[in-house]
This record gives C-alpha cells, structure tokens and sequence, in this order.
C-alpha cells in the first residue's frame, strides 16, 4: 500500500463558515494552479497553490452543491440548492429545474453544460441561452450525477432510483439497474468505462470482465478517473478517500479523513491530490504512481 505524503499549505477561508456548508467540493482548473472549495453555504473560495493563499470566490443566493471548471478554465459553474445552475462568467443563473439542483459537469469542449436535480431530470444547458437544449426526464428518484463520455455527446447520469442511464440528442439509448442509490458516476478519459458508484462499491460498464472496486464499509459517495485513466479515487461516508489501480482494481492508498463525506480531485498533472473536508479543511498530497 503506498504512502502517501502531505503537502503543506495554510490557505484558509477569507469569509463565511466553512464548516457550515452543507456540501464538499474540491475542484481544480485545468492549468492545475486554482482549487475551488466551499468557504460557506453560498460562498466559494479560489485558492492559488503556487502562493499558498486564498481569495474570495462567487457567491450565490442560496447553497453551492457542486462546482465544475470549463475546460479552458475561464468560468466555474455552481449547481444551487435553490433550483439553480450557476456560470462566472457571464455571471447569471440558468432556472429551469424544480428543485435542489446538485450535480453538474461541463462537456469535453466546454460548449456544453450538464446539471442534475431533486425533480427527476437532467438538463443539457448551452451556456448564455436563458433555456436548456434538452431536458432529460425518465429516472423516476433524484438525478444524483451527470458525466460526459470523451466524444462530447454522450451523457450518463446516475440516480436514487437506483439506474444509470445514457442518452445521446436528449435520447435514453440504454437503462443499466442497480442494486441501489448510484451517488456518483465518471467515464474513464478515453470514453470506453463509465465507473458507478453504488452501495459500498463501484461497479464498471460494461462490466464484462471488470470485477467491482470493493473495500469501502460505507456509502461510496464519489468516484472519479486520473487524468490518464490509470487510476481511480473514491470517497466514502466510512472517512476514507481510497486510491485504486484502474487496471488490476487493487487499492493504492488509503487516507483516513474522519469526515463522513469528504470530496476529492486529482491534480491535472497527476502529481498530487486535493481533499477537503468540512472538519479540517484543505489539504494536499503528493501522488506518485509506478
């Protein structure tokens, strides 16, 4: 099991009460220097890692749920507990949901925007238009995760209801059921694995020969890729954020953070790792995979 090395950093937040979010996020820009983290319910802090320092971020009338970083690293989209979908810039929200707005992620070209929502549905939004280009109805629980395949077209969102479900157009192409709640979804970068995460492991599409990811004792709440697709990360209402080798789906790392729902990113570089957690903060560390 490799050890994993802390990296040291004091930037905190400059406003609000982060311990008072009702969400974790921890998200980097593309260039791999600026982390978003929650700095309170409805405020976002942009940390600099090169200068150890932190700055006040957007801010919403509401609750920050998630955030996503364009491809290009120009504007961050927030998805809002008050039925929003934020983007800096321009800076306005895009309403159309009916409730709790709480997963989102930008398509591979940035061209495109996804959201996921308490009423049920997924939406497809193009940034600057005042309505979203499909709304994708079908899953019958809340739409808990969205993630965009490597061609910029294909969309998988996972759900309460326990199902994942693609759609190309604003068409379902296929159904694949689970045993129960999907918390997180993400496609491997090359497009061809959507990992999901469900119970206390993850499961792979298509599963053929892809044995689950298994060792969790709680909810597994996220699950995502390194950038070069060789390695996935995981966190879990159990404390931990587990490293795996995508390959052999053996673990690498296991960090305890004592948080119930701690958040995590791989660096863009793949040479460390963010985590954030409502009790500590941020912290980072050195990831040097064989």
């Amino acid at each position: 099991m490799q050890t994993l090395r802390s990296v040291p950093i004091t930037a905190r937040p400059v406003e609000g009460d982060a311990a008072d979010a009702p969400a974790s996020y921890v998200a980097w820009a593309p260039q791999g220097r600026r982390l978003a983290v929650p700095a309170g319910p409805g405020a976002i802090q942009l940390v600099d890692t090169d200068t150890d320092t932190a700055a006040s971020g957007p801010t919403v009338d509401g609750l920050v749920n998630q955030v996503a970083w364009s491809p290009s690293g120009t504007r961050l989209a927030a998805a809002g507990g008050d039925d929003g979908v934020f983007v800096w810039e321009p800076g306005r929200p895009l309403r159309a949901h009916d409730d709790w707005v709480g997963a989102i992620a930008w398509s591979p070209t940035g061209s495109r925007l996804a959201s996921g929502a308490r009423d049920h549905r997924a939406m497809i939004w193009e940034p600057g238009a005042d309505r979203p280009r499909h709304v994708l109805t079908g899953h019958t629980g809340e739409v808990t995760a969205v993630s965009w395949a490597a061609d910029g077209y294909t969309l998988a969102t996972g759900s309460a209801d326990a199902t994942v479900r693609l759609w190309s157009d604003g068409r379902c192409l296929r159904t694949w059921q689970h045993p129960g709640p999907v918390r997180g979804i993400a496609w491997s970068p090359d497009g061809r694995v959507l990992a999901a995460a469900t119970g206390t492991h993850v499961a792979f599409h298509p599963a053929a020969d892809r044995p689950a990811l298994t060792g969790h004792t709680g909810p597994v709440h996220e699950v995502s890729w390194s950038p070069d697709g060789r390695h996935l990360g995981t966190t879990s209402a159990d404390g931990t954020v587990r490293l795996w080798d995508a390959a052999g789906r053996t673990p690498l790392a296991v960090l305890d953070v004592d948080d119930g729902r701690p958040a995590f990113a791989f660096h863009p570089a793949l040479d460390r790792i963010a985590v954030w957690t409502r009790r500590a903060g941020l912290s980072l560390w050195d990831f040097s995979p064989a």
